[in-house]
C-alpha cells in the first residue's frame, strides 16, 4: 500500500466537442480504492463535501471491492481570479475559480461526455463485465429526479460533486510587454519592476492539460539557469548536481568517503547507536572532555513512524526499523505461533529499541538492583533530556481508576512502590511526541565535531593488538558492501543489544570455548557469552464491554485520523497519536510469591476495543495466526473493550543466544526457553496472573456497570477445557505466548569468580583489555519492569565510569530532586 499513490491508471481521451484528437480535452484517473466504511470521511476532508452524502451513496455496498474514477477537464474555457482579502498579509487571499462559467457552457458539456465515457469504459468492457463492474446504482442526493445515467443526471452529479485537481495556474501570466494580461516576461522578470521574478506555476500562460508538478520543476530548472546566466554565473546540468549531492553524508561533520578503505582512528568506538549507545555517545562527547567518538549503527535515522507515540503497536517487526529476529521453536508454548516461534523484536536504527517499544516508563523494583551496588542512585530525577509524561489520551480511564479502588489496591506510582500497585501509565514522551533516545540524546548533538556517526554499518568482528592478543584495538565492519576498519586508542564499547553484542563477541573469539571450537573460531577468551538470557513471558486476551465509546476502536477512532490527519503537525500529537495505547499498569503478587514488595506479575491495560483489524495487527506483532484471533472475537467485532497483557516479571526459565555459523550477516540463534523451569512455577504464576486480571474486570463495580467480561469464546485448541478454569488459562497461555521483548543477561555482569559472568561491575569484559559491554545484556537478571529506563541508566552509569577511568570530567545527568507535577495534571491529581 505504501509503495503506491492509489492510482493504477491514467488516460486521455477526446470528447465529441474536441477538434484536435492529438490534444485531448478530458483526463481520467483510475484509483484502486474499494468501498470502505471510512471512504466518506476521507473524501469529505479531501473534497470539502458532507460525508453523509457519500455515506448515503455507498452504504449498501460498503466492504465491496471496486474503483474510484476521477474525470477532469483538461482544456477549460472558464477563468477565475485571486484578489486581496484586505491589507493584513496573514489573511488568506480571495480565490474564485469560476468553474463552469464559460459563456457557451462547453466546459460542463465536455465533462458530462467525459463521465459518460468513463462509466462505459467499465460497464462495456469484457474484462470488467466479468467481475460485475458498474456505476453504483444509487443516485446522488439532489439528482434523484433525473433518469439515472442520463446526460442530465451526469450534469447534475458533476455540479454537486465539484472540485479541482489543485493545478492552479496563470495568476502571474508570462507574456510579452505589449500583452495587457501579462505579469512577467519570458525570463520571468516582473514587467516594469527591477530585481523581482516569479518562478512557479502562476506564470503559465494557460493551464497545461496534465498535472502541474512536472512543469513546476521544469520552470524552476529553467529559471535557475536564466538567473545564473543573467548574473554572470556558471550553470551545471542537473544530473551532475545530483551526483555531487550523492557524494555527501547526511551531516557535514560525518563526511567520510565510503568507497575507499581509509583508516579511522578514534578514542572510543561505540558499536550500536541504540537505547544505550545514544546516551553513551552524548556523554562521551560532552565538553570539557574532547574524546573523538565513532558510533557504528547498522540502521539509519529513525523514520517518521517512530515519532508517533500511538503507533507503537505497529512499529515492531517492520523492515528497516526492526531486526525482525524470531526465536527457535519453543517446546511447550507458542502453540499457536507460526512454527512455534515467537518474535524477538529489536529496534534497528539510531535510537534502537526505543524506536519500537511501547514507551512504558517503568524502572523496575529496587530489589532487582540491590546487587548493583551504587547504581540505583542515578535512577530518577528531573532536568534530563528524556521526557516522561502521562498518557494524555486514555479512553476508559473513568472505569479503570474506580476499579483499582474497588479491589482495595494501591493507586500510586509503580516506580516508587510496587506492592499491589496500579496506576495510569507513564510514557516516554513530551507533548505527544515519543521521547526515543535518538530525539533525546543524539539529534541535539549531531553538530559536535568530535562525534562521527556511520549509519548502515554492520560490525563483523573485533580487532586485536598484534602484540597483545587479548587487547582490543578496533573493529571491522561492512558499510555499503565495503569492508572497513576503525581503530580505538582507548576502548571499544559494545552497545549492540542483548542479541547482537554476544554475537559480535562470539564472532571475535570471546565466548564458550566448545561452541567456538566447533565453528573453528580461534578462542581469545572462554566466557559464558549468551548463556543466561532471560525475558518476560507474556500473554494477551480481549475484554469486551457493553457500553459504546468506552475505549478506542481502529475503524471508528483511529483510521479516519490516520488517513486524514497523520502527517499534519501539530494534529499528529493529538488524540490517538499522543498516547501509547496503554491506559494503565499494575503489579500483583500471586500466592506463589514470597515478597509482596517484589511482585511477580505485571499487567498492562490497553484501551483498544475489539476491532476487525485486531487479528491482522496481532499476527504482525505476535507471530500468531490471525484466523485464531478472528475465531475468538468475530461475534464481538466493532464492540468496545480492552486488551490485557499479563507478564511474568520474575521468571526462572533461562534461555540462550548462540551463533548461526560464522557468517556475520546470519541472524543469531535465539532461544528464550520459555516455561522450562524444573518446578513449572513460571506457568503456575502466569495462570494465577491471568485469573487475577480477568477477575479485576469481572468483579469490580465500575467495570460491571459496562458489562466488562472476558470474551466468552474459547481459544481454538482449548475448547475441551472448562472455560475460565485454571486448566483453560494454562492452555490459553501456552497457545498465546510471546515476550515483552526485554531480553537481557546474555553478557551477564558479575565478579571474576562468577562462572556465569561475562563483564565485571565496571562492565569490562573479563580477561580482555579495552572492551566493555553497555546495554541490557549485562543485567544479572531481568528486572521486574520494562527495560528501557534501565538501559538508559546503564549507559549513564557506564559513561560516568568510562570517563573516570580515563581521567576525564564527569557530570550529573540531571537534578535528583523529585519531579514537580505537570501543570496539565495538577487539577486531575
Amino acid at each position: 500500500f505504501f509503495d503506491g499513490n492509489n492510482l493504477f491508471g491514467t488516460g486521455f481521451f477526446s470528447t465529441k466537442y474536441n477538434e484536435d484528437v492529438s490534444f485531448p480535452d478530458v483526463e481520467a484517473y483510475m484509483m484502486y480504492l474499494g468501498l470502505s466504511h471510512v471512504t466518506p470521511i476521507i473524501w469529505s476532508k479531501l473534497l470539502n463535501t458532507h460525508d453523509e452524502l457519500f455515506a448515503s451513496l455507498i452504504e449498501s455496498y460498503e466492504g465491496m471491492d471496486g474503483n474510484m474514477a476521477l474525470v477532469s477537464l483538461m482544456r477549460t474555457q472558464s477563468y477565475g481570479y485571486v484578489a486581496l482579502n484586505g491589507t493584513n498579509p496573514f489573511n488568506p487571499p480571495i480565490i474564485d475559480t469560476n468553474l463552469f462559467s464559460d459563456p457557451d457552457n462547453m466546459d460542463i458539456k465536455r465533462l458530462v461526455e467525459g463521465m459518460k465515457l468513463m462509466v462505459e469504459f467499465y460497464e462495456n468492457s469484457t474484462t470488467y463485465q466479468s467481475i460485475g463492474a458498474r456505476l453504483l446504482p444509487v443516485p446522488w442526493p439532489g439528482c434523484e429526479k433525473f433518469v439515472f445515467k442520463s446526460l442530465e443526471y451526469y450534469e447534475c452529479y458533476i455540479r454537486h460533486l465539484t472540485f479541482t485537481l489543485w493545478h492552479a495556474a496563470g495568476t502571474c501570466k508570462m507574456g510579452r510587454a505589449d500583452d495587457p494580461m501579462a505579469v512577467v516576461d519570458t525570463r520571468l522578470r516582473v514587467l516594469g519592476i527591477q530585481n523581482v521574478r516569479v518562478v512557479d506555476t502562476s506564470i503559465m500562460p494557460r493551464i497545461t492539460n496534465g498535472n502541474t508538478n512536472a512543469p513546476a520543476l521544469m520552470i524552476g530548472e529553467k529559471a535557475a539557469d536564466m538567473i545564473i546566466r543573467d548574473n554572470g554565473g556558471f550553470t551545471v546540468f542537473p544530473v551532475l548536481r545530483q551526483v555531487e549531492i550523492f557524494r555527501q553524508e547526511d551531516y557535514v561533520n560525518n563526511y567520510i568517503e565510503i568507497t575507499t578503505n581509509v583508516t579511522e582512528i578514534y578514542d572510543f568506538i561505540i558499536v550500536g547507536g541504540g537505547t544505550s549507545g545514544a546516551v553513551l555517545a552524548n556523554r562521551l562527547t560532552t565538553l570539557p572532555n574532547k574524546y573523538r567518538v565513532l558510533v557504528l549503527e547498522a540502521g539509519n535515522d529513525p523514520p517518521w513512524i517512530s515519532y508517533y507515540t500511538g503507533y507503537d503497536i505497529f512499529a515492531p517487526n517492520n523492515q528497516g526499523l526492526d531486526w525482525k529476529y524470531l526465536s527457535q521453536p519453543q517446546r511447550n508454548c507458542c502453540l499457536s505461533c507460526f512454527g512455534g516461534r515467537t518474535g524477538a523484536w529489536r529496534g534497528l536504527g539510531l535510537g534502537g529499541s526505543s524506536l519500537v517499544n511501547f514507551g512504558v516508563y517503568n524502572r523496575g523494583n529496587p530489589g532487582v538492583f540491590d546487587q548493583w551496588a551504587d547504581i540505583a542512585a542515578l535512577f530518577h530525577g528531573c532536568g534530563g533530556e528524556m521526557g516522561i509524561d502521562k498518557n494524555l489520551h486514555t479512553p476508559g480511564l473513568e472505569y479503570f481508576l474506580p476499579a483499582i479502588r474497588d479491589h482495595k489496591l494501591t493507586e500510586q506510582d509503580v516506580n516508587v512502590n510496587q506492592t499491589n500497585t496500579f496506576m495510569r501509565t507513564d510514557q516516554t514522551s513530551m507533548a505527544g511526541v515519543r521521547s526515543n533516545t535518538y530525539l533525546s540524546f543524539l539529534l541535539p548533538i549531531l553538530g559536535r565535531k568530535n562525534l562521527h556517526i556511520n549509519r548502515n554499518s554492520i560490525v563483523t568482528k573485533l580487532l586485536y593488538d598484534p602484540l597483545i592478543p587479548n587487547k582490543v584495538c578496533g573493529v571491522e565492519y561492512i558499510r555499503f558492501n565495503y569492508t572497513k576498519k576503525a581503530y580505538a586508542t582507548r576502548e571499544v564499547i559494545l552497545s549492540a543489544g542483548a542479541f547482537n553484542s554476544p554475537k559480535i563477541l562470539m564472532l571475535s573469539g570471546i565466548g564458550p570455548k566448545g561452541d567456538l571450537m566447533e565453528l573453528n573460531i580461534s578462542v581469545v577468551k572462554d566466557l559464558p557469552v549468551g548463556k543466561k538470557m532471560q525475558d518476560h513471558p507474556a500473554t494477551l486476551f480481549p475484554i469486551v464491554f457493553d457500553k459504546p465509546n468506552t475505549s478506542l476502536l481502529y475503524e471508528r477512532d483511529v483510521i479516519p485520523g490516520v488517513l486524514t490527519n497523520a502527517l499534519y503537525p501539530p494534529i499528529f500529537t493529538q488524540g490517538f497519536f499522543q498516547g501509547n495505547n496503554v491506559m494503565g499498569v499494575g503489579y500483583h503478587s500471586t500466592k506463589y510469591n514470597d515478597d509482596a514488595t517484589f511482585p511477580d506479575i505485571e499487567g498492562l491495560f490497553i484501551y483498544l476495543g475489539v476491532s476487525h483489524l485486531s487479528p491482522s495487527i496481532l499476527e504482525h506483532l505476535l507471530n500468531i495466526d490471525r484466523d485464531l484471533f478472528h475465531a475468538v472475537q468475530k461475534l464481538y467485532e466493532g464492540r468496545d473493550g480492552n486488551m490485557v497483557l499479563v507478564s511474568l516479571t520474575r521468571p526462572s526459565s533461562v534461555g540462550y543466544v548462540c551463533l548461526n555459523g560464522t557468517n556475520p550477516l546470519n541472524n543469531p540463534i535465539i532461544n528464550p526457553n520459555l516455561y522450562t523451569d524444573l518446578d513449572d512455577m513460571d506457568i503456575k504464576r502466569m495462570v494465577q496472573g491471568m485469573k487475577y486480571m480477568v477477575d479485576f474486570y469481572e468483579n469490580s463495580t465500575a467495570y460491571k456497570s459496562i458489562g466488562a467480561r472476558l470474551i466468552p469464546v474459547p481459544w481454538p485448541g482449548c475448547h475441551k477445557l472448562l472455560f475460565k478454569s485454571l486448566e483453560y488459562y494454562e492452555c490459553y497461555i501456552r497457545h498465546v505466548t510471546f515476550t515483552q521483548w526485554h531480553a537481557c543477561g546474555t553478557c551477564r555482569m558479575g565478579k571474576v569468580d562468577d562462572r556465569t559472568a561475562v563483564v565485571d561491575s565496571r562492565l569490562r569484559v573479563h580477561g580482555v583489555l579495552n572492551l566493555r559491554v553497555v546495554d541490557t545484556s549485562i543485567m544479572p537478571r531481568v528486572p521486574n519492569g520494562n527495560t528501557m529506563a534501565s538501559a538508559v541508566m546503564i549507559a549513564e552509569k557506564a559513561a560516568d565510569m568510562i570517563i573516570r577511568d580515563h581521567g576525564g570530567v564527569t557530570r550529573i545527568p540531571g537534578s535528583q530532586e523529585p519531579c514537580p507535577i505537570p501543570f496539565h495534571l495538577r487539577d486531575e491529581l
